[in-house]
């Protein structure tokens, strides 16, 4: 496939994304987030005065609209979907589009009871997503180590939803992934502060800035030695926390609403003082990097937190979440990496290795 048909693929598949999550703006034909006050039939008015019908209402437009985005998922970035070009998931999504509205015809339009109507949605919402309610948070868009990407996928998936950002940190009680809670020396702090960029001012200026930080809270460095390539000799593994503008979500809205709402969180927060950047990271969470101490020098500079899985190092990246409002098709928020036990790349450094990546089922 040519750098051209990809690029105009992605285009049109941004457009196609677009008219899916227009689908349920435009008015109450799909029973989806539709303004009660303009509620006009029987049923309609049924589902705005019962909450159980409420919820399953947005519970379908939620499994809808994922539906065709999944689909369109496929096409674009797993090579998996039945049909080769957007002109065929097109064609397919018409088809889509159209047994939804014998849906409503047929089916929901033809209950006369509540009993009727949530039977009717449970079994269309279990449908569309495969199996009964509720929907998951996450489904896998890559799996190249099945047993470790399940493992994480149920770890994501017991999180409530309310829950997930770019910050969070899940319960892996029971699961076979143990966090690092060991918070470096002293003396692991001032070697890796020295091997950390910037260079300039010089270290010794920055030193008791940083120093202070580290007091108060605002910078944490948690570390675990560790023989990644077997040598014999011992290095160290370190998740740098800090305070970030991009633990609280983007809320919904359209790309340059988005776009304007992060420029204003960026520019608002580098006029906070370090108190209150720390009075925000208790509310919304810290976000987290992982590096490697190796031979006096430091590798990988990865947002994500550092988890053992039985005998491998792995990385939870999740600061797309920050952006799990965003409309776009291509929506892996979660990707788990493995740290290798030999560097990856031709200058001897360590790159993480991707193995699982997970979509999001939601806004």
């Amino acid at each position: 496939m040519s750098v051209q048909y990809k690029a105009a693929l992605r285009s049109r598949a941004s457009s196609v994304a677009a008219l899916v999550l227009g689908l349920f703006t435009t008015g109450p034909l799909w029973a989806a987030d539709f303004d009660c006050n303009k509620a006009a039939t029987a049923i309609e008015k049924q589902i705005c005065a019962d909450v159980t019908l409420s919820e399953l209402d947005s519970a379908l437009g939620v499994a809808y609209r994922n539906y065709q985005l999944w689909e369109l998922n496929k096409l674009q970035t797993l090579g998996t979907a039945d049909y080769h070009t957007i002109e065929e998931y097109e064609q397919w999504q018409k088809g889509v589009i159209a047994q939804q509205g014998r849906w409503l015809r047929e089916v929901r339009n033809a209950c006369t009871t509540t009993d009727c109507l949530v039977k009717a949605y449970r079994a269309r919402i279990a449908e569309l997503n495969g199996q009964e309610a509720p929907l998951p948070s996450f489904r896998h868009s890559k799996n190249h180590q099945p047993a470790l990407c399940a493992a994480m996928l149920e770890v994501l998936n017991r999180t409530p939803r309310e829950q997930l950002g770019a910050c969070t940190r899940h319960d892996f009680s029971g699961s076979p992934f143990s966090p690092v809670l060991t918070e470096a020396s002293d003396e692991l702090r001032l070697q890796f502060e020295q091997l950390n960029p910037p260079r300039n001012p010089p270290f010794e200026q920055r030193w008791p800035q940083i120093a202070e930080r580290y007091q108060s809270g605002h910078r944490r460095l948690y570390a675990v030695p560790a023989d990644i390539d077997g040598d014999g000799q011992t290095e160290w593994l370190l998740e740098v926390h800090s305070p970030s503008y991009r633990c609280e979500a983007i809320p919904p809205g359209t790309q340059e609403e988005q776009w304007n709402r992060e420029n204003e969180s960026r520019q608002h927060w580098w006029k906070l003082s370090n108190q209150s950047q720390l009075v925000h990271a208790r509310q919304h969470g810290w976000i987290s990097m992982v590096r490697l101490i190796k031979d006096g020098q430091l590798h990988l500079d990865s947002f994500g937190q550092l988890l053992r899985y039985q005998q491998q190092w792995v990385v939870l990246r999740q600061s797309q979440m920050y952006y799990k409002h965003n409309s776009n098709s291509l929506r892996n928020n979660i990707i788990l990496y493995e740290l290798p036990e030999k560097p990856r790349s031709y200058d001897g450094r360590w790159r993480l290795v991707e193995s699982c990546s997970y979509w999001y089922n939601y806004e």
